[in-house]
């Protein structure tokens, strides 16, 4: 597909571009302190604590973020900004800013679908579908290093004409689409991307915190958290297959699946998920006065199986073929940490997540050094070999 480009013609645009965007910077950052809300974050952000494991410079890449986007997202505060800088710019730094004027910039979550030369790739957007034509020497980089390679991407876009090019510093994880949309939605409910990240930028900079855990698997069935709520006005335990262990407090319950038995066999997914160490795990929380439940699994193979068990029990239940949540290890790390408005946060108590084992499966940083391609899945069947 490069043929279809002529590449060394387009990165001289890009080049221009760079280096205006370089040389606008102070006035970007004279604009965003020129607004109180504004100001006020890029105080907050330099006085915040980020963590021992990054480094130093680490508050002034995410205020440069922060105030790029705040700026060049929005065609007023771009138009501003061309009025300020005045006669003191050059042609070429006009002509880019009146170019973004028209094409303003945008965030865009992404992954690598072909790479290119020079420093060039097709992309594609994994939250439209769109692809594009994408230049970044930092992404480029990326592609050498083993914890970044073949991640997915989060940057903040600037069109050229020709190319998308990343404004600042490009971020990785392994998260998916779907992962990406629930974790904005928790911060800013029914916006796009662009608009959830202008809204709450800190969202973005906690999830650096888990930019190197991979997607985790055991065999072909990827861990996660599922989860559907519904509603039982009358239940009982004894009227599903298989144990169940009853914690039981003042107005909830937590049932947590034990053992199988023979009524099971017929179930979505059984056979593949008994032979698995992780496989068969569900919990089932209720809430006794209203009877809202919620079926909570590890991956989406479990959900099936464990759905259909509770649609083949209860003749009122429907639940849906997917699960209303369902989402990778390493967000459900990050979302155990801390609070937030997840859908299951009033059964935090009784649920106590931190201990329970599937959360032990995510690898430490040592175990994914040691792994022969740490851009791909981690297969946790590796950890029970050593043992």
């Amino acid at each position: 597909m490069g043929s279809m480009y002529n590449l060394s013609e387009i990165k001289k645009t890009c080049s221009r571009f760079s280096q205006a965007y370089d040389h606008l910077r102070d006035a970007i950052y004279t604009w965003a302190r020129s607004k109180a809300p504004l100001r006020r974050n890029i105080s907050w952000m330099f006085m915040s604590n980020y963590g021992p494991d990054l480094p130093e410079e680490y508050s002034e890449i995410q205020v440069q973020l922060f105030v790029a986007s705040h700026a060049l997202t929005n065609p007023k505060a771009i138009k501003r900004i061309l009025r300020n800088v005045g006669s003191e710019a050059s042609a070429n730094e006009k002509e880019v800013l009146s170019f973004w004027v028209d094409n303003p910039a945008f965030w865009c979550f992404y992954a690598i679908r072909e790479t290119l030369e020079d420093e060039f790739f097709i992309i594609e957007d994994l939250l439209t579908g769109q692809t594009h034509l994408f230049h970044s020497h930092d992404v480029a980089y990326m592609q050498k290093q083993a914890l970044s390679r073949n991640k997915h991407y989060l940057s903040l876009m600037a069109a050229n004409g020709s190319c998308l090019q990343p404004i600042g510093f490009s971020k990785y994880n392994s998260l998916s689409a779907s992962d990406m949309q629930f974790y904005l939605s928790l911060s800013a409910p029914g916006l796009d991307l662009t608009s959830a990240i202008n809204k709450n930028f800190w969202p973005i900079i906690t999830l650096d915190s888990i930019r190197a855990i991979p997607v985790i698997v055991e065999g072909d069935i990827e861990l996660k958290r599922t989860w559907q709520p519904f509603k039982l006005e009358t239940f009982a335990i004894e009227d599903l297959p298989g144990t169940w262990v009853l914690k039981d407090r003042k107005a909830q319950q937590r049932f947590t699946f034990a053992t199988t038995d023979a009524a099971m066999r017929g179930l979505p997914n059984y056979k593949t998920l008994k032979a698995t160490h992780t496989g068969l795990k569900a919990i089932l929380v209720r809430e006794k006065s209203s009877g809202a439940m919620a079926l909570i699994t590890n991956s989406d193979a479990s959900y099936s199986l464990f759905s259909a068990m509770l649609n083949r029990s209860f003749a009122e239940l429907a639940l849906p073929e997917k699960p209303s949540v369902s989402i990778s290890l390493a967000l459900t790390s990050l979302l155990d940490e801390g609070d937030h408005p997840v859908p299951w946060k009033k059964y935090l108590t009784i649920l106590a997540f931190q201990k329970e084992p599937a959360e032990e499966t995510i690898p430490t940083m040592a175990e994914m050094l040691d792994m022969q391609d740490p851009s791909k899945p981690f297969d946790i069947r590796t950890l029970y070999s050593k043992q």
